[in-house]
């Protein structure tokens, strides 16, 4: 599957993905909005699919009917394992919920997902950025791979 991390203002993710048993390059984990990033782990089918839908869009639109809906339509019966997300918007970490779109609060300032997501909270949790912890669970989980792809909520700061 593979690992996206966030933490102060920096999402970084892995750059692998698997098909068919094969280990390839894939860079569109992390996509971002008008003000915000969401990062994805799961399916690439569902990522490139959602990436089309939210990529340059305000904030504001997670929080609307229309979002609601086209959410629905495109990831409303998919299993949790073959999509997760993490949002990223000013100083907050929101999961999407799968169903209807929901805005999901971390209630704390780094989370991670993804198969190597554990070892990724657990290099937070000791004080390390998100890239460094996506880079030590890319060492330990095998469905995550380098090299360590990093955004910048704010790229010009």
């Amino acid at each position: 599957m593979t690992t996206v991390a966030a933490r102060n203002g920096i999402m970084a993710c892995d750059t692998m993905m698997q098909v068919s048993g094969n280990r390839l390059s894939f860079d569109g984990k992390i996509i971002r909005g008008a003000d915000f990033l969401l990062g994805m782990a799961g399916s690439v089918d569902l990522i490139i699919a959602v990436r089309k839908l939210l990529e340059g869009k305000p904030f504001e639109y997670l929080e609307t009917l229309e979002f609601q809906g086209e959410w629905h339509t495109l990831v409303g019966d998919v299993d949790s394992r073959d999509l997760s997300t993490l949002l990223m918007h000013k100083d907050k970490l929101y999961l999407l919920g799968l169903s209807q779109g929901s805005l999901i609060p971390c209630g704390i300032p780094f989370w991670a997902i993804g198969t190597g997501m554990d070892f990724a909270i657990g290099a937070m949790a000791s004080g390390m950025s998100a890239s460094v912890a996506v880079n030590i669970a890319a060492t330990h989980d095998s469905a995550s791979g380098l090299p360590v792809r990093i955004e910048h909520l704010y790229p010009e700061l």
